[in-house]
């Protein structure tokens, strides 16, 4: 090979190059960005007590709606389902028009994008509440949380 069809092919070689990194960077810029919520995904469920749960007291829980900005969602009346682990001591409350419920599934309605519910923790544990939407529309992320109970009373 002459010195002129070295020359040429390393042109080749490198102009070929410069246009597969000027076509492919692009890609990987974008693929590199993390995706952006859609508005179906970005809403989801909170659980939070209201103080540190102590024990044989009844504690108030609140279940909200938010969105991607966490902030809560006034417009949501869903029905949400709350449940307790079965193999805890502990129990959820809701009042109803005749009186105090008490179980380990509740199901309440949502009233402005929050519901209020009861806590009764028995013995020191970490008790593991979910959380999830019975309306499922707009599509909403469900919620699991574990509540430590009596923990903080040494």
């Amino acid at each position: 090979m002459s010195r002129l069809d070295v020359e040429e092919l390393t042109r080749a070689i490198l102009a070929a190059a410069l246009i597969l990194v000027i076509f492919t960077a692009p890609l990987y810029e974008i693929a590199q960005q993390p995706p952006q919520p859609t508005p179906a995904e970005s809403m989801r469920l909170i659980i939070m007590p209201a103080r540190p749960i102590h024990l044989n007291m009844q504690e108030s829980l609140r279940v909200i709606v938010v969105d991607h900005e966490d902030k809560i969602d006034h417009s949501r009346n869903d029905a949400v389902e709350v449940r307790l682990n079965e193999r805890s001591n502990a129990s959820l409350g809701l009042k109803t028009p005749v009186g105090m419920y008490w179980g380990k599934t509740l199901v309440t309605r949502l009233n402005n994008g929050s519901a209020d519910l009861l806590f009764l923790g028995r013995i020191p544990e970490f008790a593991v509440v979910s959380a999830r939407c019975v309306e499922e529309n707009p599509p909403t992320l469900s919620c699991i949380s574990s509540l430590a109970v009596g923990l903080e009373e040494g």
